[in-house]
C-alpha cells in the first residue's frame, strides 16, 4: 500500500491580496491562515480609547510618532486562546518586550513582560487599577477609562 503525504500550505503576505474583501479579518501566523469575523464595535471603542491615552502621553512627552509601544492586542472571546498561546510564543521569539492583552468581556488587561528571553504574565489589571509600563516612562491611565464607551 502506498502512503500519500501532503505538504502543508505556507501562507504569505502576498497571498492576502487574492482573498475576498469582505467583513472577515485575515491573519497569518507562522505561515498558517486564520480567518475571524470583523471586530465588535466595543472592540473598536477600546482600541480608540487606548490609542487616545498613548497619543496624549506621547504629546506630553513631545515624542511625536517615534516612540516604541508595547505589543498591544485587543482580544475577543473567540481569539483569546490564540492570543495567550500562539501569539505569545511568536512575540517572545521575535523579541517583543511588553505585550498587553485587553479582554473586553472580562474588562481586564493582562500585562506580559520579557523575562529571561520570554514573555511572562507580570500582572492582571482590573477596573480599579492603573495601567503603567516600564517601556513608557511616566505613562499611566485608569483601566476604567479604557473600557468606557
Amino acid at each position: 500500500m502506498k502512503s500519500i503525504t501532503t505538504d502543508q500550505v505556507c501562507w504569505t503576505i502576498s497571498d492576502l491580496e487574492g482573498l475576498p474583501d469582505n467583513s472577515n479579518r485575515y491573519e497569518i501566523i507562522n505561515g498558517q491562515l486564520f480567518v475571524t469575523r470583523a471586530p465588535h464595535l466595543d472592540h473598536q471603542d477600546i482600541a480608540g480609547n487606548i490609542y487616545a491615552e498613548l497619543r496624549n502621553w506621547s504629546r506630553k512627552k513631545q515624542l511625536g510618532k517615534a516612540f516604541m509601544t508595547p505589543g498591544i492586542i485587543f482580544s475577543d472571546e473567540k481569539d483569546i486562546k490564540r492570543d495567550r498561546q500562539t501569539k505569545l510564543k511568536l512575540y517572545s521569539i521575535h523579541g517583543v518586550c511588553e505585550y498587553w492583552i485587553i479582554d473586553r468581556q472580562q474588562q481586564l488587561i493582562e500585562v506580559y513582560l520579557r523575562e529571561q528571553g520570554i514573555l511572562k504574565k507580570g500582572m492582571t489589571l482590573y477596573n480599579a487599577d492603573q495601567l503603567t509600563s516600564p517601556l513608557l516612562l511616566d505613562f499611566s491611565c485608569k483601566i476604567k477609562e479604557i473600557f468606557e464607551n
